[in-house]
């Protein structure tokens, strides 16, 4: 087979950070509060405008409260973890990397904790899971290209539900009347800039905050109370630490872009279309298989690919090598799959990519099975 003549006008397919908006440039960020504090009344107001903007695109209910965290969502779900847990028992999904992660973090705080846990390559059984319990759960494995699906088999209790969203905000409509803490980043769905971090809160989740405070000391920097009780501040665009606010007009600009062209509808139906170019691609592959069997279970924000030769996946080695090559050809970059997980190729398919530039890599990959795999 010959060697493609084109190439993908954005070879930036990495599940995060991800690539920027279409269209996106230096210049589009002159109108950051560089240099200005954000304690200042223009700077709270720029943060108060953002989580705004953040509710509208993401069609959360006016009554849900949305504060901005340190730490990306790495800090938001830990930030959910010390305000909230320890009331009641908590049922947790470990069907991936970051969810095996939540469970050695809750078992540090000494909590009963029932353990829902699979390999990389399935899902665990959901039967068990009980609503009046704490539950915890990540929406989309981005480490594995997996996804919970949906939460139609789930009836909310007396407990919370904890849902890491990281790679599923702005890819999928969550059921936000299902979700009472919501954690990702925007540098995901929306290609923005790490360190940041959002937390969303149902009804439900302020009153048992305005009620609970957990047996534990909670660090500064995640604690949602004071003295006098719920910091209400922070729903108004006062945080807890600096943020970056050249990060923050970054953010703006992809949610303007959203909002520009149809908001959430837009978003995920961009994420549909490039997850459906992938999967139909791979239907006539026969030397490709998705790490997850079970397309219900598979996200569309990212694929895991194996790449088989003589019907085996091939080894880690070989993934690196086919990697290498497409970096050095401007083709894909940063693609080979999370450390720990079978040897894959991971390709994100979120709402900043563009069909057009998965199409083309597809064909790359035609090429490298062509030279490499035969």
């Amino acid at each position: 087979m010959k060697q493609p003549d084109r190439k993908p006008l954005d070879p930036h397919f990495c599940s995060g950070p991800c690539a920027k908006i279409p269209g996106w440039e230096f210049g589009i960020l002159s109108n950051a509060m560089i240099g200005r504090s954000h304690r200042s009344k223009d700077g709270q107001a720029a943060i108060k405008s953002m989580l705004e903007k953040t509710k509208d695109v993401l069609e959360i209910p006016q009554d849900y409260k949305i504060v901005l965290t340190a730490g990306s969502a790495t800090g938001s779900i830990t930030m959910a973890m010390w305000n909230f847990l320890g009331e009641r028992p908590v049922d947790m999904l470990a069907w991936d990397v970051f969810g095996k992660r939540w469970v050695n973090d809750v078992r540090a705080l000494n909590i009963p904790m029932n353990v829902y846990e699979s390999t990389f390559v399935e899902m665990p059984d959901l039967s068990g899971v009980n609503p009046d319990n704490d539950f915890m759960f990540v929406w989309n494995a981005t480490s594995t290209g997996t996804s919970i699906g949906d939460l139609d088999w789930y009836t909310p209790g007396l407990g919370l539900t904890i849902c890491d969203a990281t790679s599923a905000a702005f890819c999928v409509n969550l059921p936000w009347e299902k979700l009472d803490i919501t954690c990702f980043s925007w540098q995901k769905g929306m290609g923005g800039e790490a360190a940041h971090g959002l937390i969303v809160l149902s009804p439900k989740a302020i009153a048992q905050l305005e009620r609970y405070t957990p047996k534990w000391p909670v660090p500064y920097i995640f604690n949602l109370k004071n003295a006098s009780g719920i910091r209400t501040d922070l729903f108004d665009g006062v945080v807890i630490n600096t943020p970056s606010m050249l990060c923050l007009e970054d953010y703006m600009q992809s949610l303007n872009w959203a909002e520009k062209n149809g908001g959430l509808t837009f978003l995920t139906n961009r994420a549909q279309q490039n997850y459906t170019t992938v999967q139909s691609w791979m239907q006539s592959r026969p030397w490709t298989q998705y790490l997850m069997k079970q397309e219900k279970y598979r996200s569309v924000a990212n694929s895991c690919i194996q790449l088989l030769k003589n019907g085996v996946p091939i080894d880690d080695d070989t993934i690196l090598k086919i990697t290498q090559i497409l970096a050095n050809e401007n083709v894909a970059f940063d693609i080979k799959g999370f450390k720990g997980t079978p040897p894959n190729l991971r390709i994100w398919t979120g709402p900043t990519i563009e069909t057009s530039n998965i199409e083309i890599l597809l064909e790359w990959l035609d090429w490298i099975h062509s030279e490499h795999l035969q």
